[in-house]
């Protein structure tokens, strides 16, 4: 038992115990509270993130996993060192320097001596949060999706002999092969061709066919339950999902018009897409409009500076998509003649 003092009582008699219990919330909320003064660095001026556009990344924490993001590491470096030092010096919590690593990511960077570090040197990759971060975008797929392709035949091919039923099979893949490649669907959005999906699809039939020829279709076991199905994942449709190019589509749409889409509408839209017009540089015009490949004055002026985002015929509104085709007051004398 403990005491804690009162100015205007006696002193309020208090259990102690060491630390909280197994699965208490308010574990992580402490964790959070005493980590965050970690995250001076971000406020820190002498310690020089990585830039892309307006925003400048130094820092992720995410639980006990810190990630620091820098540029000019000769004078970064020792400035982070100096301050993870005075956190430990005030919190107790001490990062294990021989388990940090360091991955130069440019060719400027990977040039650099780092013997007097007392970080890890990586040449080409790390682990952080069991995905694998390269210095090269291309590599990503090679160093994480591979690995786990090899390590999924292994298992199928131990679980196939085992006396499991269809239903069985089926839920084994929702519970575990699933929830590993949704991971790196999510942490990792890159390009996973068809091939990739079709030799998944290959793997799981053979899993749950037990290596024997398939007696059904497999868009059929992939309906829903109530469809007549067994409900068994679709990968690429995961994969879609976690890289939702259509709902950015969508939203965008919604914004520039300020209101929904009915499916109806998106639909005749897309029929009417080549019965426009009879010229064919127009019907490509209509395509790259509604997939939003036709780029804007305001998108061309976000890459490049000496482009005035502005429009052209009417020198006001920022030059959108919308605009173009719609709202610029040069165009009501040919809307009202022709619409």
């Amino acid at each position: 038992m403990g005491y804690v003092p009162k100015s205007d009582s006696f002193p309020v008699r208090v259990g102690l115990r060491c630390g909280t219990r197994q699965g208490c919330p308010l574990s992580p909320s402490l964790f959070a509270l005493m980590i965050e003064p970690l995250a001076v660095i971000r406020s820190d001026s002498t310690i020089k993130g990585i830039r892309r556009g307006e925003s400048e990344h130094k820092m992720s924490l995410y639980a006990d996993d810190t990630l620091l993001n820098g540029s000019e590491p000769l004078k970064t470096l020792p400035q982070i060192l100096s301050l993870l030092g005075s956190f430990g010096k005030i919190s107790g919590y001490k990062i294990n320097l021989q388990k940090s690593e360091l991955l130069p990511i440019n060719t400027a960077a990977r040039l650099i001596t780092f013997d007097s570090l007392p970080f890890k040197l990586s040449k080409d990759k790390f682990k952080y949060l069991g995905i694998w971060v390269t210095n090269n975008y291309k590599h990503l797929y090679k160093a994480n999706f591979i690995p786990l392709m090899d390590s999924i035949k292994q298992d199928l091919k131990c679980w196939r002999t085992l006396p499991i039923s269809l239903g069985g099979r089926i839920n084994t893949v929702k519970m575990n092969i699933l929830p590993r490649f949704l991971y790196l669907f999510q942490c990792i959005p890159i390009f996973l061709t068809k091939s990739f999906f079709l030799l998944i699809d290959k793997l799981i039939s053979a899993f749950i066919w037990n290596g024997k020829n398939a007696h059904i279709r497999k868009s059929i076991l992939q309906r829903h339950r109530e469809h007549g199905g067994l409900s068994l994942p679709n990968f690429q449709y995961y994969y879609w999902a976690a890289n939702n190019v259509m709902l950015y589509w969508f939203k965008s749409y919604i914004e520039d018009l300020a209101t929904g889409i009915t499916e109806d509408v998106w639909q005749s839209i897309l029929k009417n897409i080549h019965l426009s017009s009879i010229c064919q540089r127009h019907r490509v015009i209509q395509f790259k409009v509604v997939h939003r490949l036709h780029w804007s004055k305001v998108k061309l002026a976000k890459f490049k500076r000496e482009i005035d985002p502005h429009c052209d015929r009417c020198e006001v509104e920022p030059r959108t998509l919308y605009h173009m085709f719609w709202l610029c007051p040069k165009l009501e004398d040919f809307l009202e003649v022709y619409i």
